[in-house]
């Protein structure tokens, strides 16, 4: 099975065969990706004073798109569509997502970063401006 995968004409061959078995799983992981990004889209709009409110909206967004990304490929598949049935296209789509993934998760750390250091800094000046006096 393994050098089945591992060779060139698995993921080449342009009607490939072999679909029921995961043709529900692929169709609901398409579903479930566009759901997830519709909530993450939404959910800092429900809490204003949120942090990560443009880490969480890139989430959202790219959930988004690999969700649909992942259906037109799943639709193609189903459809038997030569050329874009291919597996390639679904290995190019994981691999996609998972760059994605690696720029969002740096922006998130970068992001962070900052926040903190302007926290530190809002403190470290605040002890030298006067106090309010009730």
């Amino acid at each position: 099975m393994l050098d089945k995968i591992l060779s060139i004409s698995f993921w080449f061959d342009l009607t490939p065969g072999g679909w029921q078995s995961l043709r529900l799983f692929f169709g609901a992981v398409g579903l479930v990706l566009v759901v997830a990004g519709a909530v993450l889209k939404y959910y800092p709009n429900i809490k204003p004073d949120f942090k990560y409110r443009k880490t969480i909206n890139r989430l959202g967004n790219g959930f988004i798109a690999a969700g649909v990304l992942e259906l037109i490929l799943w639709w193609w598949r189903d459809q038997q569509v030569p050329f874009f049935s291919a597996r390639f296209w679904y290995a190019l789509w994981a691999g996609g997502v998972v760059v994605w993934l690696v720029f969002v998760v740096g922006s998130f750390r970068r992001t962070k970063k900052r926040q903190e250091e302007q926290a530190r800094y809002k403190e470290e000046f605040a002890k030298y401006l006067p106090k309010r006096e009730k």
